[in-house]
């Protein structure tokens, strides 16, 4: 009997995508291990993990899988419980024991963690750079560039912050003129913003506002005791 889309399409469901799911879920809970890098060993690893899951499912339910591949108009006569089976063999089995492993060895190797941590001791934040950005408020941020200069300004609700994959990279919405030691002069005249790329930046900070109740609060710093040169508060 010749193999048709359907009988194809029911293979690699079964038999393909399982692996992938659990290598997928396990890694999202555990967080990525050396090999992680190599693409040929995570397919390599997921299609063997997909091999064995389609063994388990022969010997569990191999009349069954044997009839959907040969007879699969059968099962499209009853759409409803085909698709919960296969989202069951496909995506439900494999995640659920990618969790359960992981419940498992996060226990053995930390067996003081409650069980309310278990599935958290890995922080997927890819990197610091994007827990930085993405856990400070409105406030000034200044830049020290490779060759020594500071560049900075306020970033407020109209800033943007590029995040992982992408280069590091800042809009400030008001540049602000900085001197030699980083401290914030005065906004530049007619600033409608600033891009700045941190990628080669070797120090770049973030400076709470003194007072939140001000339009462009003045951020926190060193030298936030030597007053203020207008009305609404510039940045030490």
């Amino acid at each position: 009997m010749l193999v048709t889309g359907w009988q194809q399409a029911l293979t690699v469901l079964v038999i393909v995508i399982p692996g992938f799911v659990h290598q997928i879920v396990r890694s999202r809970l555990r967080g990525p291990t050396p090999e992680d890098g190599d693409l040929g060993v995570r397919v390599l690893r997921a299609l063997t993990t997909s091999g064995l899951f389609a063994l388990i499912y022969l010997i569990a339910l191999g009349q069954i899988l044997t009839s959907a591949i040969s007879h699969p108009r059968s099962y499209l006569d009853h759409p409803r419980s085909t698709a919960l089976l296969l989202f069951a063999l496909v995506f439900l089995i494999p995640a659920g024991v990618a969790v359960a492993q992981h419940a498992r060895n996060t226990r053995r190797l930390y067996p003081n963690v409650s069980w309310k941590q278990v599935f958290r001791v890995y922080n997927p934040t890819p990197t610091a750079w994007d827990f930085a950005v993405n856990r400070v408020g409105p406030g000034y941020v200044r830049v020290l560039s490779k060759d020594g200069n500071w560049v900075g300004g306020y970033a407020g609700e109209d800033s943007f912050y590029t995040n992982f994959p992408q280069s590091r990279e800042i809009f400030v919405e008001t540049a602000w003129r900085l001197d030699e030691q980083g401290k914030f002069e005065k906004p530049i005249a007619g600033s409608a913003g600033q891009w700045i790329k941190c990628d080669d930046a070797p120090v770049i900070e973030f400076l709470r506002p003194q007072d939140t109740s001000r339009d462009r609060p003045a951020p926190q710093d060193e030298q936030a005791d030597t007053g203020r040169s207008e009305a609404g508060g510039e940045p030490q």
